[in-house]
C-alpha cells in the first residue's frame, strides 16, 4: 500500500523523501534493520518464503512511528 511503501521509505532513511541512492545489504541477523545515515537496508539472508519476509518487514517498518529520535 501507499503507507506501506512511505512507511518502508521512512525506516530506511529516516526521511519520507527518497534520496539520490538506496543500498540493501544481505546480512546475517534475525529482523530487518536499516542504518538511515548511509541510506542502507539489511535484510537477513535467512527467509526461505515471501509471506515470512512480508511480516518481518511489516512488523520492522511500523517501528518508524516510534523509533530513533520519535519517542
Amino acid at each position: 500500500t501507499t503507507t506501506e511503501l512511505t512507511d518502508l521509505v521512512k525506516f530506511w532513511t529516516g526521511w519520507e523523501i527518497l534520496p539520490r541512492s538506496l543500498s540493501v545489504k544481505v546480512v546475517t541477523g534475525r529482523y530487518p534493520t536499516a542504518s538511515t545515515c548511509f541510506e542502507a537496508l539489511r535484510v537477513p539472508g535467512h527467509y526461505k518464503d515471501y509471506a515470512s519476509f512480508k511480516t518481518d518487514v511489516l512488523a520492522s517498518i511500523s517501528s518508524c512511528q516510534t523509533g530513533f529520535g520519535l519517542v
